[in-house]
């Protein structure tokens, strides 16, 4: 990564499912994984399934030591019926979308938890929250983005 910044600007993303299933993940409490994403100088991480597998406070400490930001388009707040972002939910820090600017370039990134979370997921940990489908997420989103002109837009979908 060191080396690829010598000659260009990467852009380091991730679509979620991070602090499940390694052993560095398990062992630090996931602890590693924010500070090895942070090293590593990440752009934005889209929210993933697993990634609520230790409930919304843990995820809520995660991703306060997060320098990058957090995103999920289609996490709804139950009890203001907006998005979690504008709520105040525990998890109001995760943004809809994210949008980079690389010298010339407006970059957007709009992250997409699978709407079928609550399926895969401990209903405990999903205290408080909805998930709105991929296309009902993009229908919303998309216009405000495009107030920012950018030059390329990329959807995540975990």
């Amino acid at each position: 990564v060191n080396r690829m910044r010598q000659e260009t600007d990467p852009i380091l993303i991730s679509s979620g499912d991070v602090f499940t299933g390694q052993t560095s993940a398990i062992e630090s409490g996931g602890n590693f994984v924010i500070e090895f994403l942070n090293h590593l100088k990440f752009d934005a991480m889209t929210l993933g399934i697993h990634d609520l597998d230790d409930g919304q406070e843990i995820l809520a400490s995660r991703i306060e030591r997060a320098k990058f930001p957090i995103i999920a388009a289609n996490l709804f707040s139950t009890e203001e019926g907006t998005h979690i972002s504008k709520s105040h939910h525990l998890l109001n820090t995760i943004l809809p979308y994210y949008i980079l600017y690389i010298g010339m370039q407006t970059i957007a990134f709009l992250g997409l938890m699978k709407e079928e979370t609550p399926m895969f997921q401990n209903p405990d940990h999903l205290q408080g929250m909805a998930f709105i489908s991929a296309e009902e997420a993009i229908t919303r989103w998309i216009p405000e983005i495009l107030e920012e002109a950018p030059n390329i837009i990329i959807i995540q979908y975990n």
